[in-house]
């Protein structure tokens, strides 16, 4: 006599990674009645790629037909919302992209023009001249001819909205599972087998969102994903000197990255960042001399004004794949 075992799944979802993908997937889930869980190698949540970013919610993400363009504008409406009801701290400014050279300013109408085409009208964009820039930013250098402000960015409290994040999924029913690393998952028919450095577990949906790991969980059910590791490193000052964030112009931009900007916290803090590079490994999270040397050269000519004392220098670390684009898709080897 044969039998067969049918695993009964425990939960509805199961969620490898409890950075800012896998608590947002979770806050949403616990508006519903289902039974989740979130399974984080760290002992605290979002300790992985979403600790050491510039907390920035960006608008322009190059090039406009990306899903992860798409997603940066519709997540960008979304997340005020989110942030009042979690009562985490969230500042509206704009962006300047400034013109020093003389090409620069011949080209600003131009490039106005292409991103008020793909922006609309949720995300004004205006050309601002040298006198505006005078009277509304004087910390800018003088050599500065004029520049294209682009409304709708924001700044959150990145430490906030990940605990923010955490404790309204917790006291909404979702159980989350800290120092316990997701080691192998099997989809079955009627479920998936979670493996993990604890135990094993059943669910009749797994969601990756491991971050830098998330090849490692992928490949473990036959999806082969390859990404770089770009780092990037921030500079920290004891104040803002800026009324905006301010960005340098450049007419061929790196699509691996939105090149940093002058910025600021929400703490009144001067922010200078990212720049991208790549990283020797996964934990590879140190600034070298070079890093900051390279933030000093790009942004140091865009102020008349002393930016302040430099108080850190911190390094995150982001998986980039071929088409340096988001991955929302099935697994090839199961839609569970």
């Amino acid at each position: 006599m044969t039998v067969s075992y049918v695993a009964q799944p425990l939960y509805d979802v199961a969620i490898a990674g409890g950075g800012v993908v896998g608590l947002m997937t979770a806050y949403y889930l616990a508006h519903y009645d289902v039974r989740v869980v979130v399974f984080e190698a760290n002992p605290e949540p979002g300790w992985g790629v979403s600790k050491a970013h510039a907390a920035v919610v960006h608008v322009v993400q190059l090039p406009f037909s990306s899903i992860k363009s798409k997603m940066a504008r519709e997540g960008n409406r979304k997340l005020e919302n989110i942030c009042r009801n979690l009562g985490v701290r969230f500042q509206r400014t704009s962006t300047l992209v400034v013109a020093t050279k003389l090409h620069h300013l011949l080209a600003m109408p131009f490039v106005a023009l292409y991103l008020r085409l793909n922006l609309g009208r949720s995300f004004p964009v205006r050309l601002r001249g040298r006198r505006w820039l005078r009277r509304e930013e004087p910390a800018l250098t003088k050599k500065a001819l004029g520049a294209i402000e682009v409304e709708g960015y924001g700044l959150v409290d990145n430490f906030d909205l990940l605990y923010g994040l955490y404790d309204f999924a917790r006291l909404n029913g979702v159980e989350f599972r800290f120092c316990e690393r997701v080691t192998g998952v099997e989809p079955r028919p009627d479920c998936v087998v979670v493996r993990t450095t604890r135990g094993e577990y059943y669910a009749k949906y797994f969601v990756n969102a491991a971050g830098l790991w998330a090849d490692e969980i992928a490949r473990a059910v036959g999806d082969e994903i390859e990404f770089e590791l770009g780092k990037g490193a921030l500079l920290v000052f004891d104040k803002r000197v800026t009324r905006r964030f301010v960005a340098p112009m450049y007419l061929k931009p790196d699509p691996k990255t939105k090149g940093g900007a002058i910025m600021f916290t929400v703490d009144g803090r001067g922010l200078w960042g990212p720049n991208l590079r790549p990283a020797r490994d996964k934990l590879d999270t140190a600034v070298d001399e070079e890093d900051v040397e390279a933030l000093l050269a790009k942004f140091s000519p865009l102020l008349d004004e002393d930016p302040g004392i430099p108080l850190k220098a911190y390094a995150g670390i982001r998986p980039i794949p071929p088409e340096n684009d988001f991955r929302i898709t099935y697994s090839k080897s199961s839609k569970r």
